[in-house]
């Protein structure tokens, strides 16, 4: 599994407390710092539904510390992609990609996000790529993600390229390496080449 290390936080920092109004009672917060404390990922997972964004960013980003998860808190993640707050969504996303194959029930949610309207445009790759690493070592694909994958790599967008590729690659479909040989011979981008190249690399392994 591949750790793409998408958010750090910054030393003396409480992000929950930094990014959203101060909208917690002393005593509930002091209910989610005792769950976190425990490092269990299914007791802190209860707070990923909690009426406060600071309480349910919070959660999710003590998920993205821990790292390792439990089948409960994989459900409540991806309820959380489709928080109305987009900063909690955004990091429920990230930690679902760094939890990888772990998370491969997240596939449909991701691609339904993916697939929306409202969703922006800059988001889309980090999608792209916890679709990939979720889905890696799936070598076919039940999901039916890998047309999703395969119109993304013809994108404008160069980052959204790179993204596609990395995540044929890591989902190793052969049904993928046609379109993966095109984009490291002819597309413009040498990222975009290179990123193609390693992905075909890694499905040939």
């Amino acid at each position: 599994m591949q750790s793409f290390g998408f958010y750090r936080k910054r030393k003396g920092a409480d992000p929950a407390r930094s990014n959203f109004a101060k909208d917690v009672e002393p005593d509930a917060w002091g209910a989610f710092e005792a769950a976190k404390k425990s490092n269990n990922p299914d007791t802190i997972a209860k707070f990923i539904g909690d009426e406060s964004p600071s309480v349910r960013f919070a959660a999710v980003d003590a998920l993205y510390g821990i790292g390792a998860l439990s089948p409960g808190s994989v459900e409540a993640l991806i309820r959380a992609v489709s928080d109305p707050v987009d900063a909690v969504q955004n990091l429920a996303v990230k930690t679902l990609c760094n939890a990888g194959p772990a998370a491969r029930k997240a596939i449909p949610s991701l691609i339904q996000r993916f697939r929306e309207p409202s969703c922006p445009y800059y988001y889309k790759p980090v999608i792209v790529l916890a679709i990939g690493s979720v889905g890696e070592g799936m070598g076919e694909d039940p999901y039916v993600v890998v047309p999703t994958l395969l119109k993304a790599t013809r994108s404008e967008d160069e980052g959204m390229r790179i993204a596609a590729a990395k995540a044929l690659g890591m989902i190793g479909d052969s049904v993928a390496a046609e379109t993966l040989e095109t984009l490291a011979i002819a597309d413009q981008s040498e990222a975009v080449k290179d990123a193609a190249l390693k992905a075909l690399l890694q499905m040939r392994k």
